[in-house]
């Protein structure tokens, strides 16, 4: 008990830091902003091409009503029946029986949960009451920003996305929700997109192609996972397949947000595998009352008694195994952690070889940021227009939130019907010239139009990590500077564990968003700092920008084998002293080694994109201790800009607790005398009772410690 009375004396300790910060303040923008030849301000009263996209949603469409066929059997090439709910547009109960084109949707999450989805938006009242009432309470209070955009959500399109949208069928569309392999009514083991899954969406919208509802023309939508199927079936490149459009997806599940920087994601990853292995084991209810549910199940009760829990196994390896030989020999552990198996291969979507227009929309706080930023550049097998991204504010669960309003992109179900309007149905609605890059950054205000992402024109510069008190920080566990100059005299900082992470965006963006709305924790950074060095730059002088990755270069030294390093990049107000997180990343000490293929280094040397290769078997280096260690990772890409006066902060910790945590071998490396073999202790890991050794970071001018950081304008 006295121990769980620590905890909980620590987490009302963190809570009244957050108070004492306070919410953050909000940045001005400069007058003349727009032309510094970067980005062009992006203005939308919907009287031109976005309001009449707009009114044709909204409006009334060709067709009056829509059919549902429940659980269509679709037979994969080797036997296994994946079920789909087929929607097509109907009047006076005759169905349409022209051949029209398809949208395609195949998802872990069941379709009967898209169904019911689908039945509460278009439910009387709803969507044009309860959800567009919500959808337009504003605040101009900065306290409430991110609870504006979860209640903007409602009436952002995004729940038209992610469930069959009724009113795109009856526009002239025939929308297919699939079960993906192993989930909810379809058969076969879920593979969590591995190849076989990827197989699947493939032959499917072959099916779709061949069907008589079916003009031979497939678009792929969806979002989250459903997204990340999209990508992956278009980089097969099925003929029938005509387009994407795809809602804050991943492209590598395993280095966006599995495994990063070789820790475990405790904070998404747990839920979100409970949440698809205890829906795929609904029955289909319906014929269990018909009395057939044996016969036309036998192989789903079979399938799923066999794979009762995916990749479950994996994560209680990871969190209770006492060596690393545990971790070897568990299938499922080093399905994630073999860099070269087929699973992993399988599931690093080849971005470059998608040949169909294709949009993607995303979050700066997004779970999946990593990929929507890179997707642009990515996507280099398509000419502007036929790419397009869209990111704005925000965390997973706000997807759209903002949308539809004056100055902002249209809603993410008006952006959708106008894309496949125009790429399957040949229609000339300007859909292709809006971006083909839309963002809204932190420290501008507005939306922009700029040309590609990474923005062009940005120099790498390095600066250097000093001891040099800086004077802008307070209750860190060292105040340091960042600068152009290297440092002259040597100094050596530590760092500890603590559990100041819980208030910090890039908790808020493991668990999606929702915590968000206590907003000193999620756009001010100074409670988190607290258990961290942090290095802040002097003002700069003119509006800076800062687009793509920083490369974080550490001189470390260990008391362990192991250890933890993050580091997080944030802008700080000379007015109310905010430090407003811009990005953030970590890594695990043993799983450093850089993937020299997939990482990018700058002209002298330096690498300004380092990527892990997070395998187990080629690329495990336990430390030495006491002996220095050079760490290299990278940091979420952003895209932000600085304005004068204001400071940019580096903030390195030594965990991420409750977001990702290394394997318990590589923390028991690291100080920790790991719990009972039960997962339930996992809560007290980081009390006082409990701690790991501290962590020391060099200064020393003969080997200095840097950050790489892409800029329109030098800092200091």
């Amino acid at each position: 008990m006295r121990r769980i009375a620590k905890f909980v004396s620590l987490v009302g300790t963190v809570l009244l830091l957050a108070e004492i910060a306070g919410a953050p303040g909000v940045s001005a923008d400069p007058a003349g902003a727009g032309s510094d030849g970067y980005y062009q301000p992006y203005f939308n009263d919907f009287s031109g091409m976005e309001g009449a996209w707009t009114a044709e949603k909204d409006g009334p469409q060709v067709h009056s009503q829509v059919h549902i066929d429940w659980d269509v059997p679709i037979t994969m090439s080797d036997g296994t029946v994946l079920k789909a709910n087929v929607y097509r547009p109907m009047d006076d109960g005759v169905v349409d029986d022209e051949p029209l084109p398809t949208v395609l949707n195949v998802t872990p999450y069941t379709k009967w949960l898209m169904a019911i989805i689908t039945k509460l938006v278009n439910a009387p009242g709803i969507q044009d009451g309860i959800m567009r009432g919500l959808g337009s309470l504003e605040s101009s209070d900065p306290a409430l920003k991110n609870l504006m955009l979860l209640l903007q959500m409602l009436d952002g399109g995004f729940l038209q996305t992610m469930s069959a949208d009724k009113q795109l069928v009856r526009s002239g569309y025939v929308w297919v929700d699939l079960d993906a392999r192993g989930t909810g009514y379809s058969e076969g083991r879920w593979e969590l997109t591995g190849p076989r899954e990827q197989q699947d969406a493939v032959e499917a919208v072959d099916w779709i192609s061949k069907q008589p509802f079916s003009d031979g023309k497939v678009a792929m939508t969806g979002a989250s996972y459903d997204g990340i199927t999209a990508l992956q079936t278009a980089a097969h490149r099925p003929p029938a397949l005509k387009a994407v459009f795809a809602v804050e997806p991943a492209t590598d599940i395993v280095q966006d947000v599995a495994l990063r920087g070789g820790a475990v994601n405790v904070g998404f990853l747990p839920f979100w595998l409970w949440l698809v292995n205890g829906t795929k084991r609904v029955p289909d209810v319906q014929s269990m009352v018909q009395g057939n549910y044996e016969q036309l199940y036998q192989q789903w009760i079979q399938d799923r008694n066999e794979d009762p829990t995916t990749m479950s196994n994996a994560m209680y390896t990871a969190l209770n195994a006492r060596t690393m030989d545990e971790v070897y020999r568990s299938s499922e552990a080093m399905m994630l952690y073999d860099a070269q198996g087929p699973w992993r291969k399988a599931t690093r979507t080849d971005m470059a070889n998608i040949n169909v227009p294709t949009m993607i929309t995303g979050q700066w706080s997004d779970l999946f940021r990593n990929a929507e930023f890179r997707s642009y550049q990515d996507l280099s097998g398509l000419k502007p227009g036929e790419k397009q991204l869209i990111i704005g504010p925000g965390y997973h669960v706000t997807a759209g939130g903002g949308y539809g309003k004056r100055d902002a992109p249209p809603r993410l179900d008006v952006l959708q019907k106008a894309w496949f309007d125009h790429w399957l149905k040949g229609i000339d609605n300007g859909v292709e010239t809006l971006g083909p890059v839309l963002e809204q950054i932190p420290g501008a205000q507005g939306w922009q139009r700029i040309s590609q992402l990474p923005r062009p024109g940005m120099t790498n510069q390095r600066l250097y990590l000093s001891s040099d008190i800086s004077g802008t920080a307070v209750r860190t566990q060292h105040d340091g500077s960042l600068s152009a100059a290297m440092p002259t005299e040597p100094d050596q900082l530590t760092v500890k564990v603590g559990v100041a992470s819980l208030c910090s965006d890039i908790t808020n963006t493991q668990y999606l968003g929702p915590s968000a709305i206590l907003m000193a924790c999620a756009q001010d950074e100074r409670t988190h700092e607290v258990d961290g060095l942090t290095f802040t730059s002097p003002p700069v002088s003119v509006p800076t920008v800062i687009s793509g990755p920083v490369a974080v270069h550490l001189n470390t030294q260990h008391e362990g084998t192991d250890g933890f390093w993050m580091a997080t990049v944030s802008d700080v107000d000379p007015d109310s002293g905010n430090s407003l997180p811009l990005s953030t990343g970590w890594v695990v000490s043993s799983m450093r080694q850089v993937d020299e293929a997939r990482s990018k280094r700058g002209p002298n040397g330096d690498y300004v994109d380092p990527i892990q290769t997070l395998d187990l078997l080629r690329g495990y280096h336990p430390v030495v201790p006491g002996q220095p260690t050079t760490i290299d990772f990278g940091t979420y890409p952003l895209d932000a800009v600085l304005q004068p006066g204001h400071r940019l902060r580096v903030s390195v910790y030594s965990s991420n607790y409750p977001s990702a945590v290394p394997p318990m071998p590589m923390m028991m490396a690291a100080g920790l005398t790991p719990p009972p073999y039960d997962v339930r202790d996992a809560v007290l890991l980081f009390t006082p009772d409990n701690t790991f050794y501290p962590e020391h970071l060099n200064i020393d001018p003969a080997a200095p410690s840097w950050i790489s950081i892409p800029t329109s304008d030098p800092i200091n």
